[in-house]
């Protein structure tokens, strides 16, 4: 839960900063800062390549603390200086070999700054791998409340202010420094004694970290192409409406980044000790779990799209389409991402590399065939966001349907049936919903959270009727979020790690 809320506010923080985002920031501003976002984003596995699992892999699996941090901390170093090296020739490619120039001319400016705030980014990531090697959850999600928080008034700073769109990307700087800071503060007082790298660890490191460059660079490649072909084939206003809808739906993928955070670490030490049992319990519960808590939040974001951007503000109207599709998106990412977790605590990188290769390269070839209206004269479906969106979509279903099927090979997973009752219950809850708004359209937040409390309601007691929802269950998620036991928990790991 601690991770959840961590993870989710950032969500949260987000979606209550993107009134006065739409308000006060020219969208043509916001879109090209998320369009530069992509774009270096696009290259930001130069800094990673798998190397973060596999120091959790080899912490939990025993080995030496301070030589894998050692190690770990070399490899990312050297990883960052990729990520530089990236960018600059990206950028020497596009202007100078090409000879093309750039929608505005703040784009490079606003580069070299999102650069920043992915160089600070990774440094931050070194020390939360650790954390979460250790299962020190408190420690690892204190660095991300203060990133989330930094950023939160830092562009509520600069919308009020009017500062303009370099001041907008340094917010990401800004907050990505606040996270680096603290994570290296907790390190320095809780974290292992850093020791010498060892040849024999760099090689166990890539031999894990290898068949997951793959997976990191496709991935990572898929997920920002998207946000760079609607700039190039559309514009960043396209782009805006689309970055919109994508900042509403990334509370539900922090809470399946949450879950995750957990689950490998927890897989991994369980298949070290061949305890498959275990493996398949917590994967079935990590699952119902996140289904439960997940899918009151999609009921709303499907039934109330339009109503949402209308409190957000109505130039954003157009996104209310690609809210939906991005909606369904992220229900079906959640649920491929609990078996990626899965494939890589059962040390199989490897079923992780050929699945994800697989999904981007659906993804991208999708995307070249359903955002452009035409490419070298070739006509296409010119479907824009939309047409990013259901890529993306499209893509993750093949994902999962594979992945679950690797799942039930090697874990011996079998389908959960009573999953269906959950979706059920929802459609049950979006016809209500429906069916409300007709009476009062929930156009204003003081209509639209008691209108979300419904749904709630009403999915919880559909539920309960069907026998799916106990009382042991609600006794679980009552506990979990108990605040008094949350705040100890909290205070006694800063204290003593």
């Amino acid at each position: 839960m601690l991770v959840m809320m961590s993870q989710g506010s950032s969500a949260l923080l987000g979606i209550v900063s993107l009134p006065v985002i739409a308000r006060y920031i020219p969208k043509a501003d916001y879109g090209l800062v998320i369009f530069v976002f992509g774009l270096i984003g696009m290259l930001s596995f130069l800094a990673d390549l798998g190397f973060s699992q596999a120091h959790v892999k080899r912490m939990t699996e025993g080995n030496d603390p301070g030589v894998c941090v050692g190690t770990f901390f070399t490899i990312k170093f050297i990883l960052i200086g990729f990520l530089i090296a990236g960018t600059i020739l990206l950028f020497i490619f596009w202007e100078k070999l090409l000879g093309y120039g750039y929608q505005s001319p703040a784009t490079p400016i606003v580069a070299r700054i999102i650069l920043g705030h992915y160089i600070l980014l990774q440094l931050h990531q070194m020390f939360y791998a650790t954390f979460q090697s250790k299962k020190q959850t408190a420690l690892q999600e204190m660095p991300v409340l203060a990133m989330n928080a930094t950023r939160f008034g830092a562009i509520l700073f600069v919308a009020f202010t009017g500062m303009g769109i370099f001041a907008l990307a340094g917010t990401y700087f800004i907050a990505g420094a606040a996270g680096a800071i603290v994570a290296s503060s907790i390190f320095l007082k809780h974290g292992v004694q850093i020791k010498k790298p060892s040849w024999e660890m760099i090689k166990s490191y890539t031999k894990f970290a290898m068949p997951l460059i793959i997976f990191t660079t496709m991935m990572t490649i898929a997920l920002n192409t998207d946000k760079v072909m609607i700039q190039l084939f559309w514009d960043s206003v396209e782009v805006a409406d689309y970055g919109m809808s994508q900042r509403i739906v990334t509370i539900l993928l922090g809470l399946s980044a949450a879950v995750g955070t957990l689950l490998f670490p927890v897989i991994s030490e369980a298949h070290a000790q061949g305890n498959m049992a275990r493996i398949r319990k917590v994967t079935h519960s990590a699952e119902r779990y996140l289904s439960l808590t997940i899918l009151p939040i999609i009921v709303v974001f499907l039934a109330y799209p339009y109503e949402i951007f209308h409190i957000i503000g109505d130039q954003y109207l157009t996104a209310a389409t690609i809210l939906r599709i991005m909606t369904i998106y992220a229900l079906v990412y959640v649920m491929f991402a609990i078996y990626i977790y899965q494939m890589n605590g059962l040390n199989r990188p490897g079923i992780t590399a050929k699945v994800t290769l697989l999904v981007s390269l659906l993804n991208i070839g999708l995307n070249l065939i359903l955002i452009p209206t035409s490419i070298f004269g070739f006509p296409l479906a010119g479907w824009g966001i939309e047409g990013a969106g259901i890529a993306t979509t499209a893509s993750t279903v093949i994902g999962l349907v594979i992945i679950r099927y690797y799942s039930y090979k090697f874990a011996g997973m079998k389908t959960n049936n009573r999953l269906a009752l959950h979706f059920l219950a929802a459609v049950l809850s979006i016809e209500v919903l429906l069916l409300l708004a007709k009476i009062s359209p929930p156009d204003r937040i003081f209509l639209l959270a008691p209108y979300a409390l419904a749904g709630l309601g009403i999915f919880a007691g559909a539920l309960w009727f069907m026998g799916e929802l106990t009382k042991k269950d609600i006794d679980f998620f009552l506990s979990t979020i108990n605040p008094k036991e949350m705040l100890s928990y909290i205070w006694k790991e800063m204290k003593h790690g």
